[in-house]
């Protein structure tokens, strides 16, 4: 195992590399420079696994409305912008403004697809982004994003399901 995430060998290495999201010049780029090892910061297998799933995620919901906040963009951003239909959109949020970025959203239901990281205000961000989402979103929590996976499974707005066996993720669905 490197950093966390499900230990790969064998076949299974094979199946995800035949069968995950295609690399471009750019994720490589992006992999390389940002997957360097830190001590705080999961290794470079556990991010390219939450990556090619966040990117398979997007896909399986054809999301063409998603917002990506508190993840420290780099790959992730790359694989969700890669699934976007030509009219899609992707805004990325990071930095002490995040939250004020969020207010600024229109505030009728119209996201297809949030991802909430650890890097920004998990909660306020959260709490900003629910009513956000239309019927049936997709949200997508950072397990280590302190309290939010326990108020997520409380949260009557939406149906969730922790996702521990990868990437250390909670799935929601809009109600």
């Amino acid at each position: 195992m490197d950093g966390g995430g499900t230990r790969l060998t064998g076949e299974l290495r094979e199946h995800r590399d035949e069968r995950g999201t295609p690399e471009d010049p750019a994720r490589r780029m992006l992999d390389d420079v940002t997957h360097t090892p830190w001590p705080l910061f999961p290794g470079p297998q556990a991010v390219r696994e939450r990556a090619g799933l966040l990117a398979f995620l997007a896909r399986l919901t054809g999301a063409s409305r998603i917002v990506e906040v508190g993840t420290l963009a780099g790959l992730p951003a790359r694989c969700l912008e890669g699934e976007l239909p030509p009219d899609g959109t992707l805004l990325t949020v990071t930095g002490p403004d995040a939250l004020a970025t969020l207010r600024a959203l229109p505030d009728e239901p119209h996201l297809d697809l949030v991802v909430v990281g650890a890097d920004a205000d998990p909660v306020a961000s959260w709490d900003e982004l629910v009513p956000r989402a239309r019927r049936g979103a997709l949200l997508v929590v950072d397990a280590a994003a302190g309290e939010l996976p326990a108020r997520v499974a409380a949260d009557d707005r939406v149906d969730s399901v922790p996702v521990t066996a990868t990437a250390g993720l909670s799935l929601a669905r809009r109600r």
